[in-house]
């Protein structure tokens, strides 16, 4: 199943919905949604004054902006050269803009995609990128493949 963010149209329809007093079951099955869906995005994007959809949409937005921030060029070149000086995802996350989490995931991608191992190798070696907050890892991959 393909998860796809709810659209402006639908959050509109869900305003109407809940202004007609239908149950949130009825509309998630017109909308062809998850009930979970319907009720996560009416009590995420509640005010004051209730469920607003433009409201809503802007939440989303911004939400989504802050999740897909960008790395740049010279940030993560800056990662790689202090992982070749052995320091921890932490130890960069504290003079670069970019998470432990971040550096993680990076290295595994840069593996996966047949990149530099070098890095990889030495971060696994102490288990740096294996702690339970690590994205990476709590997906469930392996860190040694």
């Amino acid at each position: 199943m393909n998860y796809t963010h709810l659209t402006q149209e639908e959050r509109y329809q869900i305003y109407v919905f809940k202004k007609a007093g239908v149950k949130p079951g009825m509309f998630a099955e017109v909308l062809e949604r998850s009930v979970s869906t319907i009720s996560r995005e009416l009590s995420r994007n509640r005010g004051k004054r209730g469920y607003r959809p433009k409201q809503a949409q802007t939440l989303s937005e911004a939400r989504l902006a802050l999740n897909a921030r960008r790395i740049d060029e010279a940030t993560w070149t800056f990662a790689q050269e202090r992982l070749l000086e052995q320091w921890s995802p932490e130890q960069i996350s504290g003079h670069a803009a970019i998470s432990p989490e971040t550096v993680c995931q990076r290295i595994y991608a840069d593996k996966r995609a047949g990149g530099k191992k070098q890095p990889l190798v030495q971060l696994n070696g102490s288990n740096l990128c294996s702690q339970s907050r690590c994205l990476v890892t709590r997906a469930g991959r392996d860190s040694n493949s």
